[in-house]
């Protein structure tokens, strides 16, 4: 990736200032250890997974001291007002916003645009794929195809089912492959675990709209890192849509070195 000059990075503070404003009360609240971090934050790239609704996008301090030494593999943490999570790495530097739901009048999307970061189109076809393909392994990293289904299918369809789409798919190549460098078997691994018997359906409330999602503990085996996964999904008429699947944070990781 070409280092930009530090007349050339766009500043999250510059270009993003309303959220800039919401992640800064988020950790006076929760981390204000991290705040030094937030004023040197530049975009880099952002999300193109086509999911409705997501400006997740990718960002690096202009500050060496804050350069990810562990940078793969973040653990994300929730935005306290906006549906999303800021990502970081095991040694406790930024990675990245994962925002799910724009603001009301679309501004993040704007601002990104405004700033020379695209939308957010792939131009990924929805699918009514089950995530318990995922769960069994069966995904390849490539988008699920379209399976039509009869009539006499839709009326027996449960309305608890969960439900699999592209742009869900795409997201995860796009953002947790791709960008956080979890593998394939990580992602499955997630997906089963959140889907699990034990997994706990929640409402997270932002600006006092309620974001429906499951959540599960687990133990990532490689480092031992204790988090929660949760699943995010939209109601729809026959059940619910799978958006992503965020291995949350549950304590802030402590710097190392």
């Amino acid at each position: 990736m070409t280092k930009l000059t530090f007349e050339a990075r766009v500043f999250i503070k510059d270009a993003l200032p309303r959220l800039y404003g919401d992640v800064k009360r988020t950790l006076l609240r929760d981390r204000p250890e991290m705040l030094e971090q937030l004023e040197l934050l530049y975009l880099v790239e952002r999300c193109k997974c086509g999911l409705d609704g997501c400006v997740s996008f990718v960002c690096e301090s202009a500050d060496a001291r804050f350069t990810p030494i562990n940078g793969r593999r973040p653990l994300s943490y929730p935005l306290g007002e906006v549906h999303g999570w800021y990502s970081l790495s095991d040694d406790g530097v930024f990675a990245g916003f994962e925002v799910l739901d724009d603001y009301d009048d679309g501004y993040l999307d704007s601002c990104l645009v405004e700033a020379g970061f695209g939308s957010n189109a792939s131009g990924a076809t929805p699918t009514t794929e089950d995530p318990s393909e995922v769960a069994k392994g069966k995904w390849d990293g490539s988008l699920p195809p379209i399976e039509p289904r009869s009539e006499d299918q839709e009326q027996k369809t449960s309305t608890n089912s969960v439900y699999m789409t592209a742009p869900a798919v795409q997201h995860l190549i796009e953002y947790r492959l791709a960008v956080q460098a979890y593998s394939r078997e990580e992602i499955v691994d997630f997906t089963d675990a959140a889907m699990a018997a034990n997994a706990t359906p929640q409402a997270t409330v932002v600006r006092g709209f309620r974001y429906p999602s499951l959540l599960s503990a687990a133990v990532h085996e490689s480092t031992r890192r204790v988090f929660n996964l949760r699943m995010p999904l939209n109601k729809s008429k026959d059940g619910f849509e799978m958006r992503t699947v965020v291995p949350e944070g549950r304590f802030a990781p402590s710097r190392k070195g």
